[in-house]
């Protein structure tokens, strides 16, 4: 990182210069290893800017805004085609709305389905999140810690993130990403891993990863911020709150959790499945101001997996899914749309036996 912010550095005063390449004695050498007083040739090359452009076209009809929305799988162990293939389904749809008459509609219409052979312990694709980054459409196997840009009919390998600080063994087990700062955050659920007797294993999956357009990845130690989120709806250790569904909001600056699971007990993998979660948590950049409203009715099986700010409502109004899996091996989504301050529009189950995790506003491709 140091080198990085030497070399922006460097570039950011040589490039007064109008010849892009050229020969000239200095006195400063910038920490590189290059004699004081040398002749030394720069070449200066143009940094591309970030990408903003957006990939989707809205259309209007009837008053109604309809924007493509698509959305994937994380269909867990089921995901295996054969010993050496896996898959995630990738849904096409569109929402049709208008905020001014609170008029809101989903329909899915159509489907296909990703594949890939990179895998850990026999599981793969498992892929847990959609965003927009950089002119791209960035997903993420949680098993594998893989992150790929969508091109197509491909799945493009471009990271792998480590575990907690970036230097475990472990693949990351990521759960979200959004945007900030023109950088890409992914994050995992966010809260302590315990052993059988209740004591703490690991903190791993309260770091996050940030993550520049250059493919360039810092660990952020977030235990506070996950702590002091958790605290606002009153829950401490060892109670547990898990996150798959946040994302950043630069109109509002504020942090928005849509938390999967809220427990005041200590985790049970058999209770675990009937923790669903009804809050929508709001925090400030500092997370020092924090507040929360609820969504609806608590759904003991179901949780947010993930949501986007629907285009053109300020980021007033949300679209999520809430996904329901039981060890009896049910799999389903629903689609659900609300405002911030609750007020819910639209409730659907999506066909299928179905476990979406991940969803953005993009044109159909392929």
């Amino acid at each position: 990182m140091a080198t990085v912010v030497l070399l922006q550095a460097f570039f950011a005063f040589i490039s007064v210069s109008a010849n892009p390449a050229i020969l000239r004695s200095s006195s400063f050498n910038f920490g590189f290893n290059v004699p004081v007083g040398s002749q030394t040739k720069v070449e200066v090359k143009n940094v591309r800017p970030y990408n903003t452009s957006k990939l989707y076209t809205i259309t209007t009809r009837d008053n109604h805004l309809i924007v493509p929305v698509v959305a994937i799988t994380d269909q867990d162990a089921d995901s295996v085609v054969n010993g050496s293939v896996w898959y995630s389904t990738y849904l096409q749809g569109y929402v049709q709305y208008s905020q001014q008459l609170s008029q809101y509609s989903m329909q899915w219409q159509q489907s296909k389905n990703f594949t890939g052979s990179l895998a850990f312990a026999n599981r793969g694709m498992e892929l847990s999140e959609l965003h927009s980054f950089d002119g791209n459409l960035i997903t993420v196997d949680d098993k594998t810690g893989v992150v790929y840009k969508i091109r197509g009919n491909d799945l493009i390998p471009w990271l792998i993130e480590s575990d907690g600080d970036g230097e475990s063994p472990n693949f990351f087990k990521a759960e979200w990403m959004t945007v900030k700062d023109e950088n890409l955050y992914i994050g995992g659920q966010g809260y302590e891993y315990v052993s059988p007797n209740g004591s703490v294993q690991s903190t791993d999956t309260m770091w996050i990863k940030i993550v520049t357009r250059f493919g360039e990845t810092t660990s952020v130690n977030w235990y506070n911020n996950y702590l002091k989120v958790r605290e606002s709806i009153g829950i401490r250790f060892p109670g547990y709150v898990t996150h798959e569904a946040v994302q950043w909001s630069d109109i509002h600056q504020r942090w928005f959790f849509l938390p999967r699971r809220v427990s005041t007990e200590p985790y049970n993998s058999e209770a675990n499945e009937f923790k669903g979660s009804n809050y929508l948590i709001i925090a400030d950049e500092t997370f020092d101001d924090i507040q929360s409203v609820r969504i609806g009715d608590v759904e003991p099986s179901r949780g947010f997996s993930t949501f986007q700010f629907l285009p053109e409502t300020d980021d007033n109004v949300i679209i999520a899914l809430k996904t329901e899996e039981l060890l009896n091996g049910t799999l389903a989504t629903y689609t659900c749309i609300f405002a911030i301050d609750g007020t819910v529009f639209f409730y659907q189950q999506i066909a299928g036996h179905l476990k979406l995790e991940g969803l953005e506003f993009a044109n159909f491709m392929g």
